[in-house]
Formats: structure tokens, sequence, C-alpha cells
């Protein structure tokens, strides 16, 4: 078995998220094997529906030398049309040899049988369809939902780097006295406010990446995340 293909969430298309999913998710790969069970029992039942064909082979004296009519005008051409006349066999064995068939179609049982592996089938089938549209939905939401928060979490980065520097610039100003007191401590608020909505935003992202990775069957790797 070859090394699963590597996960790089920075350049994950939705599609491929999608097509990994179904490919590695223990869940949607053990509906399949269920739908594939159901489907080997289906052929084995069917197997028993074929008949049993053998053959025969009987050689017998005949009690009673056959003979078979024929138009008389094959052996006399000046016999009538509609005459006929009778050849015996030159000799009294006749043989009967052949394929012979047997087809059990009376069998309630095995008519039973079949028939609910069938809709075991088609109800394997059904179940395989959902799972793949549930998988398909949950997927395409873990991975917006990633987007967005990284989305969210650039921002917030932009937003905490600009006060980190507004601060750092009040506080140089308060030393040369250009600004007051209450300057500086809201310089330094408004920065400290930014770094809390930075790290909430970290931790939405960080989760949000675990959240996808487990439903695309890939076990997360903290130093990746």
């Amino acid at each position: 078995m070859g090394q699963e293909k590597k996960i790089n969430l920075n350049a994950l298309t939705l599609e491929e998220a999608v097509k990994y999913s179904l490919d590695h998710s223990p869940t949607f790969i053990a509906q399949q094997l269920k739908e594939q069970q159901a489907g080997y029992k289906l052929s084995q039942v069917k197997l028993d529906y074929l008949p049993d064909i053998y053959v025969t082979s009987d050689l017998r004296r005949n009690i009673i030398i056959p003979s078979t009519p024929i138009p008389a005008s094959m052996i006399n051409p000046s016999a009538p049309e509609d005459e006929l006349m009778y050849m015996r066999f030159n000799t009294p064995w006749s043989s009967g040899a052949g394929l012979n068939v047997t087809f059990d179609i009376f069998n309630p049982e095995t008519a039973g049988l079949k028939s609910e592996q069938e809709k075991q089938l088609k109800i394997s089938q059904l179940d395989s369809r959902i799972a793949e549209n549930e998988l398909r939905a949950t997927v395409s939401q873990a991975y917006i939902d990633c987007a967005i928060a990284q989305t969210q979490l650039d921002a917030i980065t932009a937003d905490t780097v600009y006060y980190a520097a507004l601060s750092r610039e009040i506080e140089d100003l308060y030393r040369r006295e250009k600004v007051s007191l209450v300057d500086k401590n809201n310089a330094e608020m408004n920065y400290n406010a930014s770094l809390a909505r930075f790290h909430q935003a970290k931790n939405i992202q960080h989760n949000s990446r675990i959240n996808l990775l487990m439903y695309l069957g890939v076990e997360p790797d903290e130093d990746k995340l």
C-alpha cells in the first residue's frame, strides 16, 4: 500500500478536500464495504438459482425393434406420393444420451432468501448514497468554516500589528511628553484588546483546521497546524 497523500491545508481546494474525504473517511469506507458485502451475498444466492447440469448415457436393448415411417417414393419411385413405408433399425439396441437439467423453481426458502438479499443490497446502496452526500456536505461546511476562520485571523492579525505599532509610537510620544497619560493608556488598551481578539481568532482557526482534518480522515499534527 502506497503512502497517503500529504495534506497542505494552505493549498487545499474544496474539490480536493471532498475527494480526499471520500477516499479516506473510515465511516464512508465502512459503509462501502457493507454495500460490497451485500452485493456479494446476493451473487452467492443467485448462484444457488443456477440449474444443475449433468450428462447421461444410456444404452439399452429394445424389447420392440423400432421402425420409422418414410415416403415410399424414396425406395420405389413409382409409388404414390402419399404412400408410406416403414423402415426398421438394423440394431435392437437404442441409446439415450444428452444433457439433463434440474432447476429448483418452487423452493420458497430459496426464493425468499434472494428477495431478502436484493432488499438488503438496495438498502446498503441507499445508505452509501446518503453517507456520501452527508460527507460531502459536512466536509464542504468544514472547509468553508476553515476558510472563514483563516480570513478572520488574517484581518485581525493586520489589526493587531497596527495597534502594536501605534502603541509603541504613543509610548515614544509620551516619553517626550507629546501626549498625555490618558492617550498612552488608551493606546495600550486598544492594543491589548486587539491582541485578545487575535488569540481568539487563532484558536478558532486552529480548531477549524483540526475539525476539517478529522473529516478528511487525517490524524491532526499539532506541529503543522
